[in-house]
């Protein structure tokens, strides 16, 4: 907020919800509507550790897994559509044009290169990717 304030910065990225909880929308003009998606964890569970679950509670894990995680999406989607309707009283969306977001995607598939080997290894990339191409081309995504 202190470099929002003082105009160190004039950017930042957080979900709607993120905007109302730190004020943030008290000090920017405009929203870019690119339809990121945050993600700020995950529920991880390593193999040896799955294996110690018996075969017959490995789905019941499974379903109260997916139960919790899409009630939780759920809430999260509705905070954030209640965000902005508060954030656009006082804040203007701005649609990206076509070139800006082909741009925007290059980007971030520097950064992502740039970050497998150091963050993350190339194998949880790729499956990243094929995960991500699945879930785009199922869900109306057209495979971008």
């Amino acid at each position: 907020m202190t470099a929002l304030q003082s105009g160190m910065i004039h950017t930042v990225f957080t979900p709607p919800i993120g905007m109302i909880i730190m004020q943030w929308h008290t000090r920017v003009k405009y929203q870019m509507d690119l339809g990121l998606f945050y993600s700020f964890g995950a529920v991880v569970i390593t193999k040896k550790q799955w294996n110690k679950i018996p075969k017959d509670q490995q789905e019941i894990v499974r379903s109260v897994i997916r139960k919790t995680i899409t009630g939780l999406n759920t809430q999260i989607k509705k905070q954030n559509e209640e965000s902005l309707k508060v954030m656009y009283k006082t804040i203007k969306p701005v649609i990206p044009t076509k070139e800006a977001v082909i741009e925007f995607r290059g980007i971030t598939e520097k950064v992502a290169e740039d970050m497998t080997n150091k963050a993350f290894s190339p194998e949880a990339m790729k499956l990243l990717k094929k995960h991500l191409k699945e879930y785009r081309g199922t869900n109306g995504g057209g495979g971008q």
